[in-house]
């Protein structure tokens, strides 16, 4: 007789087992808040509230699978804490919404694209780059040398010197707007040109200032 056994279960999984690791992520929660607290969760997102109810009421706040709460606050009444609450999910709400249209967004940039980047605190400054390649939600883009016009004390239009390649091939993830950040304190953006005779594009000019 074959006494071998094979421990690999081929067993349809049983209802309500999918829900385990929640089930599990849960009884983790409550093992670091007060007892005999009830859920509240808002729909459509991965936030939720456990509180309690009384003249001294708690509330804590998580999102996602973090075991840390956003926050854990106790209130003199209910009133409070619902105030409190209504806020926080409202936040929540709006963070997954510009989530979602973020995941949703698909960029419109083509190769041969310039964009220009206005910047800069006491003075303005300007640059401008081109779309080389296209890489999916991200594009590759170069610097690109400018013509400027003085107009008058420190000040000028500069336009795009459309192929003329000053700086290396930079890869960037393209976001709302057709926008890319160069930087944090710069964000390039599509710069409008027109075709005037086949082949040739203008712009209008991008302002600039300098400080001496």
């Amino acid at each position: 007789m074959n006494n071998h056994h094979d421990n690999t279960s081929t067993a349809t999984p049983k209802a309500g087992e999918a829900s385990c690791k929640t089930m599990d992520l849960d009884a983790q929660r409550r093992s670091t808040i007060r007892k005999g607290c009830r859920a509240i969760r808002l729909k459509g997102t991965d936030a939720v509230a456990y509180v309690t109810d009384g003249t001294s009421c708690c509330a804590y706040a998580f999102r996602g699978r973090r075991l840390k709460a956003e926050f854990r606050y106790s209130f003199t009444s209910e009133k409070a804490r619902d105030a409190r609450l209504a806020r926080w999910f409202a936040e929540v709400a709006e963070s997954t919404m510009h989530k979602q249209q973020r995941a949703a967004f698909a960029h419109t940039l083509k190769a041969g694209d310039v964009l220009k980047a206005v910047w800069g605190y006491e003075q303005t400054n300007v640059d401008f780059y081109q779309v080389t390649a296209l890489l999916g939600s991200m594009v590759e883009i170069r610097a690109i040398a400018q013509l400027t016009e003085t107009t008058g004390h420190m000040t000028g239009i500069a336009g795009p010197k459309v192929n003329d390649f000053i700086g290396k091939p930079m890869r960037k993830r393209v976001r709302e707007g057709n926008c890319i950040r160069i930087e944090s304190y710069c964000y390039a953006s599509p710069y409008e040109m027109t075709e005037v005779i086949p082949g040739v594009k203008v712009g209008s000019g991008v302002r600039f200032s300098t400080y001496a």
